[in-house]
């Protein structure tokens, strides 16, 4: 079992996405979406991206040194980045309460919307199985 933003847990999730069922979209200009966790066990900083396009969706750790900011950045906090893997609170709540940052390209996110949806069903059996380090 995968603990929540390991290597480990980064390459499970790629796989599910590699895996994803993906349905019928319209073409659209590719789209990376980063997340950024702030205060990750150890006291680091985890970074992944999730790159969409026609062929599907790929996840990679780190950044793209080409586009090291993505068309969308989502920043959280460890208590935060947890509490949303594991369905306990709303990314509308985090947004409003100011511990979920969403910058960039947002008008982007209209033509990936179903590969939004089709992430969440094919990270469900990953949150399933994931385990968490201590939320300080």
């Amino acid at each position: 079992m995968p603990t929540f933003l390991s290597t480990e847990w980064i390459t499970a999730l790629a796989a599910a996405m590699a895996d994803a069922r993906l349905p019928a979209h319209d073409p659209f200009t590719p789209f990376a979406l980063r997340q950024t966790v702030t205060g990750a066990p150890g006291g680091g900083e985890v970074d992944y991206r999730v790159t969409f396009s026609d062929d599907g969706i790929r996840v990679a750790a780190g950044t793209d040194e080409s586009d090291p900011s993505g068309d969308l950045v989502v920043t959280t906090d460890y208590a935060t980045a947890v509490a949303l893997n594991r369905g306990e609170l709303a990314a509308q709540e985090a947004l409003e309460s100011g511990r979920l940052e969403v910058r960039g390209r947002l008008d982007r996110v209209t033509g990936v919307r179903k590969m939004l949806v089709a992430l969440d069903d094919a990270a469900r059996e990953l949150r399933a199985t994931t385990t968490y380090d201590p939320v300080p």
